[in-house]
C-alpha cells in the first residue's frame, strides 16, 4: 500500500507546498498530490503553480 509520503515524494513538491493547495481548493491531501502531480505535467499547470 502506498503512503502519503510515498505519494508527495513521487509528485515532487514539498509538503508545504501541497498544503498551501489544499487550503486553496479545499480538497484532502493526497488529491491535492494527485492535482499537482498533474499540474506538473502541463506547462499551463506549472505555470499556476510557481506563479502563486
Amino acid at each position: 500500500m502506498l503512503t502519503f509520503d510515498d505519494c508527495l515524494s513521487y509528485c515532487g513538491l514539498t509538503e508545504d507546498e501541497i498544503d498551501v493547495i489544499t487550503r486553496g481548493e479545499k480538497i484532502t491531501g493526497l488529491v491535492a498530490i494527485a492535482l499537482a502531480y498533474n499540474m506538473l505535467h502541463t506547462r499551463e499547470g506549472e505555470q499556476i503553480i510557481f506563479e502563486s
